[in-house]
């Protein structure tokens, strides 16, 4: 995740968000010059100022919190924002609407946070190459060493254009993506050891379709499957050919460009002829129906979030 700041900017307040908003992993502190609510204050004329922090909704906050009013952001308003004259106001954005929304502020003069967030690369470089953003590097070399050091360079060149230091890349604390779970109790009664390849797991969830291994009847789903990307990226990716070496692929709409990519739709079409994956899996886009499957104990295979199982309302 890319942490961008709009064009204009106050260097001591960049200064003081480096120091303390990074502390709270809010990857990328700025104000702008622009906004007249962020004029004085931390620059050091005694008036107050507004440090707008856009925010990803994931509709996950806790009943007696909201998004933008929890123990975190009053941490950060007592820790950060008071001793430095600062209201810090956050702009909660749902995740699912993260481009379409952050297109609508970055159009606005007036409602644009200071600092934004983007998962999407291209995004981050298109309003790097419009000009709509803020080179931060001199800045972060003043004001955030640390930082600086705990990123590396390496990390910080993905946030780089042309030599300028347009977003400070968020520096993931696990790297792993998706994580595939299978019951260890069916695969005990049916004599079988957990699947290694693409091939066993077809062998494996047919065993669970055919011998019903969870006494679950009509309720049975070999392999739990919904309308998301943790679901269908790591089956497509076990037929993917790399592209050189040991390269990612950059952006989802790329797969079906890949070699490998036809032979993994056929073997999904397989799966869904011999009703070895969840029947409604097309209607199934927030995956509400797969946690409720697996909570009920009707899913002998699923693929997910790295952690979402552990998580509230997760699997």
């Amino acid at each position: 995740m890319n942490g961008m700041t709009r064009k204009g900017s106050l260097k001591k307040l960049m200064g003081l968000a480096l120091t303390a908003v990074m502390g709270v992993s809010l990857l990328a502190g700025c104000s702008s010059a622009d906004n007249k609510s962020a004029e004085g204050g931390a620059s050091g004329d005694g008036k107050r100022v507004t440090l707008k922090v856009e925010l990803f909704d994931r509709g996950k906050t806790p009943s007696q919190y909201t998004i933008s009013n929890n123990f975190i952001s009053q941490m950060i308003q007592k820790n950060f924002g008071d001793p430095n004259n600062i209201d810090v106001q956050f702009v909660p954005v749902q995740r699912s609407e993260e481009v379409t929304k952050l297109n609508v502020l970055m159009a606005s003069a007036s409602d644009v946070p200071d600092i934004v967030f983007v998962y999407d690369s291209s995004v981050f470089y298109r309003y790097a190459q419009q000009g709509g953003l803020t080179d931060v590097g001199d800045l972060i070399n003043q004001y955030g060493p640390n930082l600086k050091k705990f990123l590396g360079e390496d990390t910080l060149k993905f946030g780089q254009v042309e030599g300028q230091q347009f977003a400070i890349p968020g520096k993931r604390a696990i790297t792993a993506r998706y994580s595939s779970f299978i019951r260890q109790d069916w695969l005990d009664k049916l004599g079988m050891p957990a699947p290694q390849t693409t091939d066993e797991l077809y062998n494996t969830v047919k065993a669970f379709k055919e011998k019903d291994p969870g006494n679950v009847g009509s309720q049975n789903i070999p392999m739990g499957f919904a309308l998301a990307p943790a679901s269908y990226e790591p089956l497509i990716y076990s037929f993917i050919k790399p592209i050189a070496g040991d390269k990612t692929y950059a952006q989802r709409y790329e797969l079906p460009l890949h070699e490998g990519f036809k032979e993994s739709m056929q073997f999904l079409n397989k799966l869904y002829n011999e009703g070895l994956i969840s029947k409604d899996f097309s209607l199934d886009k927030d995956k509400t129906q797969l946690n409720k499957d697996v909570a009920n104990g009707n899913t002998g295979f699923f693929s997910e979030d790295v952690d979402s199982i552990f998580w509230p309302d997760g699997s």
